[in-house]
């Protein structure tokens, strides 16, 4: 532990005191291939930086120069300074390889605020909670730890991480990540001093049960006994020997559940992108370069386009869903024909409302799951609201223990 204030303990971690509270700064990460890994990051984004920058010729930087200095606005300086987007972003990925690659971890504990950071020299990134929203201090142990492979004998094996927990709408955004990939000895001191400045005892997470965790986050058992949402537009009816549920179209941004609304603003930036390089090109003289460009772009249209394609695509989706002497009947139509998929309730294992492996800002998409005796699984109706797939897989579920007892 730390002696006293100023002094750095036999783990690295030094406490020095601020205006507002403390900074705890722990020693530099080292890890494996970790110089490299990050050095490769920041470096193919400067590389990308370096062709948009010669491909457009630079043309746009007048502008935006004239914009910084006299403050004036037009339309025209408007569209030629977009592709500073795609610099901010891609300054944001030489930062965060740098950081990876030389970075070191501190921990600023104000009397509201918890603040973890990345720092090399005047670069670091910063993410942080408010004291009084915080629940848990956690000691999570780090990826080689929580897999099924064998690394207990690798030199980074012990990687450790500590975090706090806080409510938040985002089930992904609960936990805030104080200090990541350090040695268990180096996190359990800082566990033990920051636990001590904000009222909470350290919690230390076992990696069995965050393996038993995560299967049961893939494989989540069944469900029962649910009544239809409130909001849900299905039609339910109830026949003699079954059921049947109709699923209408939930248009293009419900149905594509935010995927619609990010395709338009691709596709919106895209267009004006797109409209920057066409003047480049027409004040420029006509080389290899501006076919590479056309090509660049023209990929990035092919990805805006196919996200619009799906988005299209999940709004039109409808269906209907049948239960009738035994057998399960799933019909679906979208763009094109109608598709079926029939299946015997006595060869169905489990119906369940699990991840489908798709992310949309950072939020898991699920999907109603039809897993059959032999391993086969059925994923369906990724376009529903999460409640109203639990309320079908409740009802099918309920129909296959009415018809095996």
């Amino acid at each position: 532990m730390v002696e006293e204030r100023g002094m750095v303990s036999d783990n690295g971690i030094g406490q020095f005191p601020t205006a507002q509270g403390i900074r705890l700064v722990l020693p530099r990460r080292v890890a494996p291939h970790q110089v490299k890994f990050g050095l490769a990051i920041a470096l193919v984004s400067l590389i990308i930086i370096a062709v948009i920058l010669i491909l457009t010729r630079g043309f746009w930087l007048a502008p935006v120069s004239r914009l910084a200095q006299n403050g004036t606005v037009d339309l025209r300086t408007l569209i030629v300074a977009l592709p500073l987007l795609v610099f901010v972003s891609l300054g944001r990925g030489i930062r965060f390889g740098l950081l990876v690659a030389f970075g070191r971890g501190e921990v600023h504990i104000t009397k509201e605020r918890i603040i973890g950071v990345d720092r090399w020299g005047i670069l670091k990134s910063k993410r942080g909670a408010k004291i009084d929203e915080i629940t848990r201090l956690v000691v999570q142990p780090g990826v080689a730890a929580r897999s099924d492979k064998e690394f207990k004998d690798e030199s980074w094996a012990d990687g450790t991480n500590l975090l706090v927990e806080r409510p938040h709408d985002n089930p992904n955004r609960d936990h805030v990540g104080l200090a990541h990939g350090y040695p268990s000895a180096v996190i359990n001191e800082l566990a033990e001093l920051v636990g001590s400045r904000i009222g909470h005892d350290p919690v230390f997470e076992d990696p069995s049960e965050l393996k038993r965790q995560a299967a049961f986050d893939k494989n989540p058992a069944p469900v029962s006994g649910i009544d239809q949402p409130p909001k849900s537009s299905a039609g339910f009816v109830r026949t003699d020997d079954g059921f049947s549920i109709t699923l209408p179209a939930r248009g293009y941004f419900k149905g594509s559940r935010g995927l619609g609304s990010f395709a338009i603003l691709w596709c919106g930036f895209m267009g004006i992108f797109s409209s920057v390089v066409g003047v480049s090109v027409i004040q420029g003289k006509s080389n290899t370069s501006d076919l590479i460009m056309f090509a660049f772009v023209g990929g990035f249209w092919m990805i805006g386009l196919s996200m619009f394609f799906f988005a299209f695509r999940a709004g039109r989706k409808r269906a209907m869903i049948d239960v009738l002497e035994g057998t399960l009947l799933i019909t679906r139509q979208s763009v094109g024909k109608a598709r079926a998929d029939t299946i015997d309730l006595r060869e169905i294992d489990r119906v369940i409302v699990a991840n489908s492996g798709v992310e949309i800002n950072d939020v898991p998409v699920k999907e109603l799951q039809i897993w059959t005796h032999d391993g086969k699984k059925l994923g369906r109706f990724s376009e529903r609201e999460d409640k109203e797939l639990d309320w079908i897989a409740s009802l099918i579920q309920a129909a296959i223990q009415d018809l095996v007892s």
